[in-house]
């Protein structure tokens, strides 16, 4: 399915590094508004931290890539010391092929992480690399955003309950 996401973990901190490396992940990519915090929060969780932290002491190599703006992504990334791709357009791959390039790894290498199934995950299946969907840190609730929430709910369902039994066989 397209908007399948390879992981689905309900925060960040909850992938293990230890499948990362046996999928052959060597850098990663990463949303910003509730994914590694509230939406439009400058405000880092501690846990994400710890683990981000965790993840670059093991060699993975760790940035953000936002549809946002500079304003936004450069004084949050710059909070993480973190490069960053902004206004990366996801669905969109251009973004994602250049952060490949800017980091030296091939698409199987790469993993995306975020919250949206028709933004990350979508992006990250017609650029060809792992994906991994976290639950956001809060739901929209008015505008685009939150219409596509609706949208969302009953592919997550579906992709939730075959995730159950494939762990289950």
């Amino acid at each position: 399915m397209l908007l399948e996401p390879t992981i689905l973990r309900h925060r960040l901190y909850q992938i293990s590094p230890g499948l990362l490396q046996s999928m052959g992940v060597k850098a990663i990519a990463l949303d910003v508004d509730n994914t590694l915090t509230l939406h439009n929060s400058q405000v880092v969780p501690p846990e994400v931290q710890a683990y981000l932290q965790q993840l670059q002491g093991m060699g993975f190599r760790l940035f953000i890539i936002s549809n946002n703006s500079r304003a936004r992504v450069a004084p949050f990334a710059g909070r993480l010391g973190l490069e960053f791709v902004c206004s990366a357009a996801k669905p969109l791959t251009f973004g994602l092929r250049r952060a490949c390039r800017r980091f030296g790894v091939e698409r199987g290498q790469l993993l995306l992480v975020g919250d949206q199934l028709f933004t990350d995950i979508l992006a990250a299946r017609l650029f060809g690399c792992p994906s991994a969907l976290v639950t956001p840190f809060q739901l929209e609730q008015h505008g685009f955003l939150h219409f596509k929430r609706l949208l969302e709910r009953p592919i997550l369902r579906r992709i939730a309950a075959r995730k159950e039994r494939e762990d289950h066989e």
